[in-house]
């Protein structure tokens, strides 16, 4: 029988990691190794270092590989679900929909990519959305990206833009002139009941949660990590792999 939690996390590793080519050809990018650990152990490792032992992964690519992989590790402390998206990816906005009833009676959710490798503690963003109250808190940076999140003053997103070809997506009346620019760090923590009652549908995160940004408190959070690493393409596992070798990090 599944345990109740108050805080739960889910894993989104059903991507194809078409970035990283060759290397995800014949294994799903969750099992892609950094110096022998595959990336969602490092994932769960740090999720569990949080105090969550509730954690839903989702799979698609090469999904028995992953059930099979969750399977053969000691997470005895740990209660890990699957959700199967095995007949049809559903991006990450859909995938989480999909998810949500895995969640139980958790209040709290932390959300992670399984490609993001950092060193934020992140019960630090779990402590800060709940003291902001707030339905959705996204981890943010000034970092350099194609992609932004854009945020009024008080730091509610109220659009998103893509600086190659200077597309704008706006929610509502939002005048993209007076929002500041974020990208997103693959991080998050949400009200489940915030996304109660939408039915789940292929969309992507962002997507979702502009559709929602009228309607929902989605805010960004910056907060100062020692280092964080997107794994999306090969050279980028290369150098992360020598950064903690050359760091004596795990």
């Amino acid at each position: 029988m599944t345990r109740q939690h108050s805080a739960a996390a889910m894993i989104l590793a059903a991507g194809y990691g078409s970035r990283l080519k060759a290397i995800t050809a014949d294994k799903p990018k969750a099992l892609v190794p950094i110096n022998g650990i595959p990336l969602i152990e490092r994932v769960i490792c740090q999720i569990r270092k949080a105090g969550i032992s509730q954690i839903i992964v989702n799979a698609h690519h090469h999904a028995s590989q992953v059930i099979e992989f969750l399977k053969s590790q000691q997470f005895t402390d740990l209660d890990i679900m699957i959700s199967d998206e095995s007949a049809e990816l559903l991006d990450t906005g859909g995938g989480l929909l999909k998810a949500l009833p895995l969640f139980g009676n958790a209040s709290t959710v932390l959300v992670h990519n399984v490609d993001i490798i950092t060193s934020l503690p992140l019960q630090s963003l779990i402590d800060m959305h709940k003291k902001s109250r707030h339905d959705i808190s996204l981890l943010i940076s000034q970092r350099n990206s194609s992609r932004k999140l854009l945020f009024d003053h008080e730091n509610l997103l109220r659009g998103w833009k893509h600086t190659a070809d200077n597309q704008i997506k706006l929610v509502g009346n939002a005048k993209a002139a007076s929002l500041n620019a974020f990208a997103f760090n693959g991080i998050h923590v949400l009200n489940p009941t915030a996304l109660a009652g939408i039915p789940v549908s292929k969309c992507s995160l962002i997507d979702l949660y502009l559709s929602l940004a009228a309607s929902r408190n989605i805010a960004g959070f910056e907060i100062e990590t020692p280092y964080w690493f997107d794994l999306g393409k090969p050279e980028q596992l290369v150098h992360v792999a020598q950064f903690l070798q050359s760091n004596r990090l795990p």
